[in-house]
């Protein structure tokens, strides 16, 4: 593209050059894609394109970010609403364990005391003891559970401690 001047200087038949030669002006037209406003076009539509696709993904971010907001907010009210039920649970184990063990200790506190109170000639020795052993026995796992729920409820500090495991069994042989 651009623009030309053709020139042309001719000889007659005797070899006589002419001294100014005849010209013709030529402008050569660029293409449509070879022009500054076709390159300006192309810039825009590439920056478009690029602008729209980082909206595009840009929104997509938001959407995805959204979602996963909301499913944040679910799961953190279901677990919340776990927590609700499992404490509920809790304190009716705990209101359970402490009714249970009240309810044992008061007739284990009779039978203690009119157990106390037969004479020993009432039954043999043997048994005596045994019935005695026994009521102690079952008045120390009554105090057991009820340390444990206080434990459980924070009101009481859980110690461990060593325990002589061939004492513990042969007691709890005796037991019987």
């Amino acid at each position: 593209p651009g623009r030309y001047r053709f020139v042309v200087t001719a000889a007659n038949a005797d070899g006589v050059w002419s001294p100014v030669g005849a010209g013709l002006a030529i402008e050569v037209v660029p293409l449509f894609y070879e022009t500054r406003w076709f390159a300006a076009l192309v810039i825009l539509l590439a920056l478009g394109l690029v602008a729209g696709l980082g909206r595009l993904r840009f929104a997509r971010i938001r959407a995805r970010a959204e979602h996963l907001e909301r499913e944040v907010a679910a799961r953190t009210a279901q677990l919340a609403r776990q927590a609700e039920a499992l404490e509920a649970l809790d304190e009716l184990k705990t209101r359970f364990f402490a009714h249970i063990s009240h309810e044992l200790r008061t007739p284990l506190t009779l039978i203690a005391g009119a157990v106390d109170r037969l004479p020993d000639t009432a039954a043999d020795d043997v048994t005596l003891d045994a019935l005695r052993r026994n009521t102690r026995r079952l008045r120390r796992l009554t105090d057991q559970i009820l340390e444990l729920q206080r434990g459980e409820a924070g009101a009481r500090r859980v110690t461990l401690e060593p325990v002589d495991l061939g004492a513990l069994a042969r007691a709890t042989v005796a037991g019987f």
